[in-house]
């Protein structure tokens, strides 16, 4: 399981007012702002998948897929899908290494069209693995899934009672899952 980065007081802090505040995005400029700062700047900001996502994101089921869009269509958070389609061996190796908790071919990333994908939020030009960063995209996909009729299974919330991550031991902050 990879350690969450914890953020220090400047990075906790809007760069247009300076409020210690929860940074919602990272603007074309590369500075990191608040709700209020973003609302202000009237700013629409399109996002993209590059590379890396562009060829997971194809092998992802069509909803999926959906979602996705929907989401960089938000325009409120850029992300980066590190995984689709899982083969054996790379799903045996997450295995032994504890980083899920199942072997081939029991993994919903183990189908073709994949019936899960790993979501990364792209913050400051890097991927960030940081809890809050991970908690506010998560809060984006299942939206976004709800307004696509789906059912989404967060790696957060396993048992989707509505009490995220405090009451489950294995945590995939990253991974979202079609339930059904």
């Amino acid at each position: 399981m990879r350690l969450l980065k914890r953020l220090s007081e400047s990075e906790m802090r809007c760069d247009l007012c300076l409020r210690e505040t929860f940074v919602i995005c990272i603007d074309e400029d590369y500075q990191k702002l608040c709700a209020v700062c973003y609302r202000k700047k009237g700013l629409k900001m399109i996002f993209k998948f590059g590379q890396t996502s562009a060829k997971n994101y194809a092998t992802v089921t069509p909803g999926l897929r959906r979602v996705a869009d929907r989401v960089l269509g938000y325009g409120i958070m850029d992300f980066s899908i590190v995984c689709g389609y899982r083969d054996k061996g790379e799903q045996n190796r997450l295995f032994k290494l504890r980083r899920s908790k199942v072997l081939w071919p029991d993994s919903k990333h183990n189908h073709l069209p994949a019936k899960a994908m790993d979501c990364v939020p792209f913050v400051g030009r890097r991927l960030s693995w940081n809890k809050l960063h991970c908690c506010v995209l998560a809060g984006l996909i299942l939206a976004a899934g709800r307004e696509e009729g789906m059912r989404l299974r967060w790696g957060g919330n396993w048992d989707m009672d509505s009490e995220p991550i405090t009451d489950q031991d294995f945590q995939d902050l990253v991974h979202f899952e079609e339930v059904g």
